[in-house]
């Protein structure tokens, strides 16, 4: 009898000992995939990415506006301005099924039916180039105005890195314009990596243009090649490799567009799937987080949980009050897809580990339970038209307070759970009181 438990546990020590070795085999592989990818991404010294430029929208306005500037000593005169307007005017965008308009069309509605009709407007030697431009001691600052008075034009950008526009922040500034008085052109412009609609609080602006920075890396590219001989002169090299960073920064940085390092990310997820799922598994305190608060929802809400959710990594959960005003006015909480109209979820992708609230529609059509329960939640503020809609969002912790050992930051989530919970009580009394 001892001799069988002794070979029963001696064969279950083997068995264990053969998954460690196992992946430790897999992480050491993986590292050695991982050293390539950061050999490729510090493969070249970039100014911008050194000085942290790529998440700083002013500072990406600032050298725009440096080239836009054609008295800057960057001896590229009024290039960069000239072709930036016919990149504007011919430029695509991809949202006409949404009745949104070309920048042609509204460019033509300002006076600018020609290419001649600009030329007053870009020759001008009294050009003004300006950031952060403030209106009458209004507080909203445009991110880019370049205004000619011999031409009666201005031309505004305002540029959304990894933002978007707020309390009708587009119309703010063409109220703000106003001063300049009659017989002004304005050529409204939104720049944002991927060619974004231009809203306010949802809404589709009609008189601004879209340009995405996809068409500034192309503006870009073309001078390189325009001006390559006198690109080698000395005192042109640096503005030669100026340029050249800021397209390497904003490909990599902004539109993750370094197929070297995703043909070898693509590979690296084929190959090594199981040590990353090791990694995962054991490099925070994510799976103790989950429990801890799924414990933690179960007991606080224990009388009122109408629908909860949960897996090693999800926890999904609505209240009876907001399924109830759901029934009484007759829409559907689960959808045909098995998700929620409205949910509460625990997220934890990336960076912090949060705790959030949110609408969900299948079809882009929002429910009257839907949109009564986003204007409770923000009264000024519409729902937008995507699959998606965040009601709000607490932080349960940082990305370092992930590192730690659940029991040194229980306190925490249990604060910030809290502040959760008054949030979503808040909203399911408007949701109780509502008809």
């Amino acid at each position: 009898m001892l001799q069988e438990k002794a070979e029963s546990d001696f064969y279950e020590h083997s068995l264990e000992q053969h998954a460690i070795d196992d992946a430790r085999d897999c992480l050491n592989a993986l590292a050695e995939e991982l050293i390539k990818i950061e050999e490729i991404s510090r493969k070249k010294q970039n100014i911008f990415s050194a000085v942290g430029m790529q998440t700083q929208e002013v500072k990406h306005s600032n050298f725009m506006a440096w080239l836009f500037d054609p008295s800057s000593p960057h001896e590229l005169g009024n290039d960069f301005l000239c072709r930036f307007l016919q990149k504007l005017n011919a430029y695509e965008n991809q949202w006409k099924d949404k009745g949104v308009s070309s920048n042609r069309i509204i460019l033509e509605k300002e006076g600018f039916g020609v290419w001649d009709d600009f030329k007053s407007f870009f020759i001008d030697p009294k050009l003004k180039v300006i950031t952060e431009k403030t209106i009458l001691g209004n507080d909203r600052r445009m991110d880019i105005y370049i205004e000619s008075r011999a031409a009666k034009t201005v031309l505004v950008i305002e540029n959304k890195v990894f933002t978007s526009t707020h309390d009708e922040q587009l119309q703010a500034y063409e109220d703000k314009l106003k001063h300049l008085g009659e017989g002004w052109r304005k050529i409204l412009v939104y720049l944002t990596p991927k060619g974004d609609i231009p809203t306010d609080n949802g809404k589709y602006n009609s008189r601004w243009c879209i340009i995405s920075y996809y068409s500034i890396l192309q503006i870009m590219k073309e001078m390189l090649e325009a001006h390559k001989i006198a690109f080698r002169k000395k005192e042109s090299v640096r503005v030669k490799l100026l340029l050249e960073d800021y397209i390497d920064m904003v490909n990599s940085e902004i539109l993750d567009n370094n197929p070297e390092l995703y043909s070898l990310c693509k590979k690296i997820r084929k190959d090594h799937a199981k040590a990353l799922d090791i990694l995962m598994h054991y490099s925070d305190n994510v799976n103790d987080v989950y429990e801890f608060c799924t414990e933690w929802i179960r007991s606080t809400f224990a009388d009122r949980l109408e629908i909860m959710r949960t897996s090693e990594h999800q926890c999904i959960f609505i209240t009876k009050p907001i399924a109830d005003f759901f029934r009484r006015k007759e829409c559907k909480i689960v959808l045909e897809n098995g998700n929620y109209s409205f949910f509460c979820a625990l997220s934890s992708k990336d960076g912090p580990i949060t705790i959030l609230a949110g609408l969900e529609t299948e079809d882009g059509t929002w429910s009257e339970a839907q949109k009564a329960i986003g204007r409770a939640a923000h009264p000024n503020r519409e729902i937008k038209d995507r699959k998606y809609h965040r009601l709000f969002t607490v932080s349960l912790l940082t990305e370092e307070e992930r590192q730690k050992k659940i029991d040194e930051v229980s306190e925490t989530l249990e604060t910030h759970l809290m502040e959760f919970k008054t949030k979503l009580e808040s909203l399911e009394s408007h949701m109780i009181n509502a008809s």
